[in-house]
C-alpha cells in the first residue's frame, strides 16, 4: 500500500520493536487517507506475517477503544498495547515493574503487578476518589486493567509513601461488605527521584461518591439499602475494634446496575484503633465531628458513637439531596476542638441547637410520615445524630432496626 507498510512488515518480520513503535506513530500521522494506518490495516499485516504479539495488541486495542474515560485515541493505545506485548517481559526479568511514559517514550505509564502477572496502563483522567487516601500528595486517576479478553477500567490512587497504615487497614478488611476491596497494592520509586511512591487499585464506581447529585438519582428504598451496606462495613470496623475517623459523603462510593446497588467506605487512611483513637480527634473532616468532640478530649466519649454521628449526618444528607449541614460553618468551629474551655461557650451552645434542630425537624417530617419504610428510616438518622452519645444506637442495633423494614 505504501512505502510506510513496507518497512512496517520489514521491522514486524525482524522483531524490531522500537522501529514497529516509531512506524506506528508515523503511520497514523499521514494526512492521506490511503496511506494512513488504521487498526484494520495493521491486523492485516500482522495476520500476513503471523506475528502473534502485533495481533494480540489490535484485538485488544480495539477492545479497550470501548471503554470510557480513557482519553486516550487509537493510535496512543496501540502503541502501549503492543510495548506490553513484547517490550514489558524484558523489563519484567531485570524487576523493573514501574515505566514511566518518560522513561519509554509512551503516551502513559505502564505498571506491572508481579503478584497478580497484570500490566496496568495509568491513564490521566480524574479516577474520582478523591477521599480515598490519607494523604494530599496524591493522585487519582483512572487505569487500565490490560487484559486480552476483558479490559476494564479501574481507579489507581497514587500517593506519597509506603501507605503502610492504608495497606494494613486493607488487609484487615479484605471481603468485609461495606468496605473499599483493593485488587492490588503496588511500591515503586519516582522517576524524578528516589522517593517512594504507592499505586493502590481499586474498582470502579459507577454513580461515585454520595453528592447530593447522586442522593437525588435514588429511590428510598435505594438509599435505605446504601444505608445498610454502610452499617454492614462500619459494624465489622467496630467488632474488630476499630474506629473509622473520615466518615464523610465524599469517603462514600456508590455502585448500580442491574443486579441493585451497592455502597462502600472508603478513607480507610486514617481508622486507628480504639487505643490509637482514645486521644485523637474523632473524624478529620471537622464538620462531621460529634458533639462531645467540643468538650475536650479528656472529656470525649465512645470514638465509635463518633462514627455513628458522622455516618448519621452522611444519611440525613443523602435523604435529604443535600450536601451540607445547617452547622457548616466557620462560625461555630473557629475554636479548637480540643479548647477545655470550649465547653458551654456560646459557640458550642449553638452547634447543639442546630443538632437539636435537625432531629426536631426530622421529628416533625415523622408526625406527617404515613409509609412505614421512611418513617423508620428517618427514625434512625434521628438516634444517630443524638448529641449525647450514650443515647445513640449502636451498629448491631442499627442494622436490627433497618432490617426490620
Amino acid at each position: 500500500m505504501s512505502h510506510l507498510y513496507d518497512a512496517m512488515a520489514k521491522a514486524v518480520r525482524l522483531s524490531h520493536y522500537d522501529d514497529v513503535l516509531q512506524l506506528i506513530e508515523q503511520g497514523y500521522g499521514q494526512r492521506e487517507e490511503r496511506l494512513r494506518f488504521t487498526l484494520h490495516r495493521i491486523e492485516v499485516v500482522a495476520q500476513h506475517l503471523a506475528n502473534p504479539p502485533l495481533q494480540s495488541a489490535v484485538v485488544t486495542t480495539r477492545k479497550m477503544m470501548g471503554l470510557s474515560h480513557i482519553g486516550m485515541n487509537e493510535r496512543e493505545l496501540l502503541m502501549c498495547a503492543y510495548f506490553i506485548e513484547t517490550k514489558l517481559f524484558a523489563h519484567i526479568a531485570k524487576r523493573e515493574y514501574y515505566l514511566h511514559r518518560d522513561e519509554t517514550h509512551l503516551p502513559r505509564t505502564i505498571e506491572y503487578d508481579p503478584k497478580t502477572a497484570t500490566p496496568f496502563i495509568h491513564l490521566r483522567t480524574d479516577g474520582g476518589l478523591q477521599t480515598i487516601s490519607e494523604s494530599h500528595r496524591r493522585a487519582s486517576t483512572y487505569s487500565i486493567f490490560y487484559h486480552h479478553a476483558t479490559p476494564s477500567l479501574c481507579c489507581n490512587v497514587e500517593e506519597d509513601g509506603s501507605a503502610a497504615m492504608e495497606a494494613a487497614h486493607l488487609e484487615t478488611l479484605k471481603g468485609v461488605p461495606g468496605v473499599i476491596q483493593a485488587y492490588t497494592i503496588m511500591h515503586h520509586k519516582s522517576h524524578l527521584n528516589d522517593h517512594s511512591r504507592t499505586s493502590i487499585i481499586f474498582p470502579l464506581y459507577n454513580q461515585g461518591a454520595l453528592t447530593s447529585q447522586t442522593a437525588a438519582s435514588l429511590t428510598l428504598l435505594e438509599k435505605v439499602q446504601v444505608a445498610e451496606n454502610l452499617l454492614t462495613g462500619l459494624d465489622e470496623i467496630h467488632t474488630r475494634g476499630f474506629v473509622h475517623r473520615h466518615i464523610t459523603p465524599g469517603a462514600i462510593m456508590i455502585h448500580k446496575d442491574a443486579r441493585g446497588i451497592a455502597a462502600v467506605f472508603t478513607g480507610l487512611g486514617q481508622m486507628r484503633s480504639l487505643v490509637q483513637a482514645a486521644s485523637a480527634i474523632p473524624n478529620v473532616e471537622l464538620f462531621y465531628n460529634p458533639p462531645e468532640a467540643l468538650r475536650g478530649v479528656r472529656k470525649h466519649q465512645s470514638k465509635q458513637a463518633g462514627d455513628i454521628f458522622s455516618l448519621g449526618c452522611a444519611l440525613f444528607m443523602m435523604l435529604s439531596n443535600t450536601d451540607s449541614l445547617p452547622w457548616m460553618s466557620g462560625e461555630i468551629f473557629s475554636h479548637s476542638l480540643y479548647n477545655e474551655h470550649y465547653h458551654n461557650s456560646k459557640k458550642q451552645k449553638k452547634f447543639l441547637e442546630k443538632i437539636r434542630a435537625l432531629r426536631y425537624g426530622l421529628k416533625k417530617e415523622l408526625a406527617r410520615t404515613m409509609a412505614p419504610v421512611e418513617k423508620s428510616f428517618k427514625e434512625l438518622i434521628c438516634t444517630m445524630v443524638h448529641q449525647n452519645p450514650e443515647k445513640r444506637l449502636n451498629t448491631v442495633q442499627l442494622l436490627h432496626k433497618i432490617r426490620q423494614r
